[in-house]
């Protein structure tokens, strides 16, 4: 018995575009088919668990209801960024189409079949064992696979360690229009979630200055572990300001 090919597959490339896709692109404009064709030649979609109903409906769910809404929202935080008077300072005039585009076609992957059964049979209030595992390889491959992560700018090195490289401005953007519409979309705004997490995310020194400056361009302002940031020091973290988390707690009371 032959094997089916799904990577050449598209027997549900219809309903995805009429079902999912043509409510991102209602909203948002584009044209679905073409969104549908971006990721049919990309990724391999299709999968044997699509011929399981429950599973069907679960990852058409969590298209619906998780992707679809956060692509909106960040592609809004995005064009509101884009609008802004100091975005001349981080985007050359050039680059705006491609950040159009990078918006439209933001978490692409999360369709794709490597990612969405992991997604979205993933039970994040309490994981079991083995949908943990699934979820760990498709969170590995959305971050392998989409350049607005930093962890997708990280070389690995022999002896085991991490060396970033240097994140173009127009992935640091579309990274900040994540973590906006990220808040919108599941209820943790920037401003609570940003002082527990920024610390976190190893980034190259040079990209860390300028994310400094977009994050401080919309009202939130950082600091690094040194005065100036030393762009021979692959281990700067970028933290947000004690002074504006306390401001921020006591705006919020």
């Amino acid at each position: 018995m032959t094997t089916p090919d799904y990577s050449t597959s598209t027997m549900h490339k219809k309903a995805f575009t009429n079902n999912v896709f043509k409510k991102f692109t209602d909203l948002v404009g584009g044209d679905p088919e073409e969104f549908a064709n971006e990721l049919y030649r990309k990724f391999t979609v299709e999968d044997f668990g699509f011929h399981d109903d429950m599973v069907y409906w679960r990852v058409l769910e969590y298209f619906e209801k998780t992707v679809v809404p956060h692509k909106v929202e960040v592609y809004k935080a995005g064009m509101s960024l884009l609008s802004q008077p100091w975005i001349s300072d981080f985007i050359k005039p050039y680059e705006i189409e491609q950040f159009k585009k990078n918006l439209w076609l933001h978490d692409l992957s999360k369709f794709s079949a490597n990612e969405s059964f992991g997604y979205a049979m993933y039970n994040f209030k309490n994981p079991h064992p083995k949908s943990k595992e699934f979820f760990e390889k498709a969170w590995h491959h959305h971050k392998m696979n989409n350049q607005h992560h930093p962890e997708y700018w990280l070389n690995p090195n022999r002896s085991g360690g991490l060396e970033p490289i240097r994140m173009p401005n127009l992935y640091l953007l579309e990274m900040v229009a994540d973590w906006i519409g990220a808040g919108v979309t599941y209820g943790n705004s920037l401003e609570n979630w940003l002082p527990e997490n920024l610390h976190k995310f190893l980034i190259h020194p040079a990209s860390l200055y300028q994310l400094s400056g977009i994050l401080r361009s919309i009202g939130i302002s950082t600091y690094t572990e040194a005065e100036d940031v030393n762009f021979g020091e692959e281990n700067m973290r970028l933290s947000v300001s004690k002074e504006w988390t306390k401001i921020n707690k006591a705006n919020q009371k």
